[in-house]
């Protein structure tokens, strides 16, 4: 049975309207404690469950741009139904909080563009300045996500790509966004989209999603077991 809605709050400050999505019903409703005691946000409601159609209802009708998914567990259908709503409501900006997540979850949430991200365990305190980030339009990955990534990715070399070509697909990886990479590697924004684009046709695919995923399946991005 579907847990009942908690409308916390609702205000005429549109901008700072947020929507929480938690499957932990204790943690989300401390979320919504702390956000609402910066008093600079209002928490609109929390849903304990993942509906796919009723979540893209409740954005569209109370004009929600920041979505907070915080899922403690991640199981298939619970991470589609996610990606269809980000993938929906595309003028909406989310962030995650995760717990007991795996690697491949993460890759699919940052090939839909889902850049600001924090672990669970970090605390409340980093779920904030992720949320900062979130307003200011900047990509947030905590330290033990980053220490992850780094300790368990690696881009194989002996692909087709260049070693160029596999940096950016890297940077592609970790949800970079194309001006970050072109900052990141001191090379125009045209460079990092000439890039791009000779990666796409290497890899033979449309678009960054697709050329994320060609990483995953071809293994050209490999967990590294110790």
């Amino acid at each position: 049975m579907s847990s009942p809605n908690t409308s916390l709050y609702k205000a005429f400050d549109r901008n700072k309207r947020i929507l929480i999505i938690s499957n932990d019903e204790t943690y989300g409703k401390a979320l919504a404690v702390v956000i609402m005691s910066l008093g600079s946000y209002n928490v609109v409601d929390i849903q304990n469950q993942v509906v796919e159609k009723k979540i893209i209802d409740i954005i569209e009708r109370e004009v929600i741009v920041q979505v907070i998914v915080a899922l403690n567990t991640h199981d298939t259908v619970t991470v589609k139904q996610v990606l269809q709503v980000i993938s929906t409501c595309k003028r909406t900006r989310f962030m995650l909080v995760v717990k007991n997540y795996s690697f491949s979850d993460l890759i699919q949430f940052l090939s839909y563009g889902v850049a600001n991200i924090v672990d669970q365990s970090s605390g409340l305190p980093a779920v904030m300045d992720c949320l900062q980030n979130v307003d200011q339009n900047r990509p947030y990955l905590d330290e033990p996500l980053l220490e992850c990534f780094v300790s368990n990715f690696k881009i194989k070399s002996n692909s087709d790509l260049t070693n160029r070509e596999i940096e950016v697909l890297s940077k592609l990886v970790y949800g970079k966004s194309y001006k970050a990479i072109a900052d990141e590697l001191n090379v125009g924004f045209e460079t990092v989209k000439s890039h791009l684009k000779n990666i796409y046709v290497k890899l033979n695919v449309k678009g960054k999603q697709k050329a994320i995923q060609k990483a995953v399946d071809m293994n050209l991005v490999n967990k590294v077991f110790t």
